[in-house]
């Protein structure tokens, strides 16, 4: 079997689609463009992150990085909730994907 970041989003139980994160609709579409550079952030650092998988060590310090991005996802997410920027099925839904995310990246430390 050939090892791929889907694969690697597949094994930590992230929605992709062929090594792409399924993100849901809320973190796709909300402000501020924050919320878009760090899921680049996310993507770009779980590729090296497979990478380095594949090859057998992973560096603590990509996953820590990866952690604080999504840390601050849910933050903003939690703010747009506030501010009554979605409906609960959104929030309940993105939050239950990045709370998946952070479960992954705990068991890659």
């Amino acid at each position: 079997m050939t090892f791929t970041t889907g694969n690697f989003l597949d094994a930590m139980g992230v929605a992709n689609h062929g090594g792409q994160i399924s993100w849901p609709f809320e973190l796709r579409v909300m402000g501020p463009s924050e919320v878009t550079d760090l899921r680049r952030q996310v993507e770009g650092l779980l590729q090296v992150t497979a990478t380095q998988a594949a090859h057998g060590h992973v560096n603590l310090r990509l996953v820590e990085a990866t952690r604080r991005a999504v840390d601050r996802l849910d933050l903003l997410l939690q703010r747009d909730k506030e501010r009554g920027g979605l409906g609960m099925t959104s929030y309940e839904d993105s939050k239950r994907f990045l709370d998946q995310l952070k479960d992954s990246l705990n068991l890659l430390q």
